[in-house]
């Protein structure tokens, strides 16, 4: 009977270590916040001999310019692009690795990569790949303080919680998401003290009494704190789904801003749904990027992208571009995109109306 017990309490105890450890896993947030995409090399040079060259099929009159190569001795063939939400453009010339930013029609640079403003878009690009992370990334709405987050947005607090697992924001800050656990049943430092003293057991009477004591002790925290604190769940300044739609939405599903403008969505199988649990599109999207695909605000068509081609749900195609995403102008909104002008030895955006 004894051996029953310690087996069941080990089976248990298995079962409760993965879910907690490796929950980030779960929320591990791939939708990042940058649009990143190695610019193509052009079929003949820069500067003079580029400009022989004729325009790609994307580009658009007029275009907007986003960086001129040619003022700045940058060599197109050379050069990497990376693309933050709020518009900012990072170049970097493998030549002299030197590095450029662009906003808004200025340009400042040359920096290095060691730069602070270099080494934020580094920083962003990694995205939050753990709940620590999260609070750096999120500084303005997640504090830690001792073992548990709090979440503050728009004048309100959320929590605490024990893990803040994902976590999204429009472009416009005015809606947030998160996924949540309440409480863990085993903590990441409980759980390593368990480990050290079960290596540390030397009979099996020993290890089977520290399992009944910790069964015991997750036991009394599911009691206090009720079952259902202990599974995750996602929380938001915008209504939500709720009870068991929600919990299966808050470990299945990931937070896209950039599907449909100042929104957030979720991927889940083969369905984009609202937070709601509102099926939106229907689409595979192991087939095509969540992370490159734009829904319009009406939710009648979409827009996948794939290098360097936009394939639109009519059937229109747009190629030798990169960097599509979603823009807000005078209310209306686009899908913009960038491209390489030989004619301007320029990095240019076009809109789509969207």
């Amino acid at each position: 009977m004894k051996k029953y017990v310690a087996l069941s309490l080990i089976l248990c105890l298995m079962c409760i270590f993965p879910a907690n450890a490796q929950v980030g896993k779960f929320f591990k947030n791939v939708t990042k916040n940058v649009e990143k995409d190695l610019v193509g090399t052009p079929k003949t040079g820069t500067g003079t001999s580029a400009k022989t060259m004729p325009e790609p099929s994307c580009a658009c009159d007029p275009a907007e310019t986003i960086v001129e190569l040619g003022k700045y001795k940058i060599d197109y063939t050379e050069s990497t692009i990376s693309i933050l939400n709020d518009g900012s453009v990072l170049i970097g010339d493998r030549t002299t690795d030197n590095f450029f930013i662009a906003k808004n029609g200025v340009t400042e640079g040359p920096f290095k990569k060691d730069d602070p403003r270099v080494t934020k878009f580094q920083s962003m690009e990694e995205g939050p790949d753990n709940h620590a992370s999260l609070t750096v990334r999120f500084s303005n709405y997640i504090t830690k303080k001792g073992d548990r987050y709090t979440i503050s947005f728009g004048g309100k607090t959320y929590g605490p919680y024990d893990l803040v697992n994902n976590f999204a924001v429009t472009k416009s800050g005015d809606k947030f998401a998160a996924s949540v656990t309440p409480t863990v049943i085993m903590t990441e430092a409980e759980g390593k003290i368990y480990e050290e003293k079960s290596k540390n057991a030397k009979t099996d009477e020993e290890k089977m009494q520290l399992g009944m004591e910790y069964a015991q002790a997750m036991q009394k925290r599911m009691m206090e704190n009720g079952a259902g604190s202990t599974t995750p769940k996602i929380i938001s300044n915008v209504p939500v789904g709720s009870g068991d739609n929600n919990t299966l939405a808050a470990m299945a599903s990931i937070f896209y801003t950039n599907m449909k403008y100042d929104d957030i969505l979720m991927a889940s199988g083969a369905k984009i749904t609202d937070l709601q649990g509102k099926v939106i599109l229907d689409i595979n999207t192991v087939k095509s990027s969540a992370d490159h695909l734009f829904i319009k605000s009406d939710n009648s068509g979409y827009a996948t992208y794939e290098t360097g081609t936009v394939t639109f749900s009519d059937g229109k195609k747009i190629t030798d571009l990169f960097n599509p995403h979603l823009i807000k102008v005078e209310g209306k909104i686009y899908l913009a995109y960038f491209y390489y002008s030989p004619k301007h030895n320029a990095l240019m955006q076009c809109k789509v109306p969207f």
